[in-house]
């Protein structure tokens, strides 16, 4: 009887060996692999987007300073440069992201500030800063002294030269990633900074030649957060 049952075992065994190695149905379609984790979810719908291909949108207003379009990316001509969205002055929770570039800049010593900037109504806003030594967010309030002042901590690391940054900002707090790395995290304590639009700002010091006149900017992207 032992052997009976041993002897069932292993055929039943070899049978389900070749199940196993039997190809799929060829009428059946083939499901292929399944699906890749995403490392980086969707937050939410696009509330706008501009690649700058066909110029710059009528949306995206370029407020302060002077700035050209150049093979599909912006860049200021100016040492001191902004430009907005326009119609996000209602905006509450979203992320905003750009890809951001120095051109035929070999040298890390510059100071020159490039920065996302979020929650903007006036002058009244947060922006995060990247420079080749740190990176940190400020917060800037006019009818305050200072005017521009640090919020939270800083980073001592320098923002790449080449980088895709994105700020998200949901109730009170402030995330900064690059590279789709969280560097810096921010709380808005007092509740000022409760709405408004999003974009981007350089800054120079004159440290550094024409610095400023070498950041560029590319795909500009706001999501709405879920």
């Amino acid at each position: 009887m032992r052997r009976k049952l041993l002897a069932f075992l292993v055929v039943l065994g070899a049978l389900l060996v070749m199940a196993a190695q039997c190809p799929f149905d060829p009428d059946l379609p083939d499901p292929g692999p399944g699906p890749e984790p995403d490392p980086t979810p969707t937050p939410g719908e696009i509330m706008f987007f501009d690649d700058f291909n066909n110029g710059v949108s009528s949306s995206f207003g370029l407020s302060s300073g002077t700035w050209e379009e150049v093979g599909g990316e912006i860049h200021p001509l100016t040492d001191d440069a902004s430009a907005f969205v326009t119609v996000g002055d209602s905006w509450t929770d979203y992320e905003a992201s750009a890809d951001f570039r120095y051109d035929d800049l070999e040298d890390l010593g510059h100071s020159s500030r490039r920065g996302l900037a979020v929650r903007v109504n006036g002058q009244r806003k947060v922006v995060f800063w990247g420079t080749s030594g740190k990176m940190w967010f400020d917060e800037y309030q006019p009818d305050e002294a200072p005017y521009r002042k640090r919020m939270g901590n800083s980073v001592n690391e320098p923002m790449p030269l080449v980088c895709s940054v994105r700020v998200r900002v949901s109730g009170n707090r402030f995330q900064a990633f690059v590279n789709d790395v969280l560097i810096l995290e921010a709380e808005d304590a007092n509740n000022r900074y409760p709405s408004g639009t999003t974009g981007i700002e350089v800054h120079d010091d004159h440290s550094w030649e024409d610095a400023a006149e070498k950041s560029f900017f590319d795909n500009f992207l706001v999501r709405e957060l879920e």
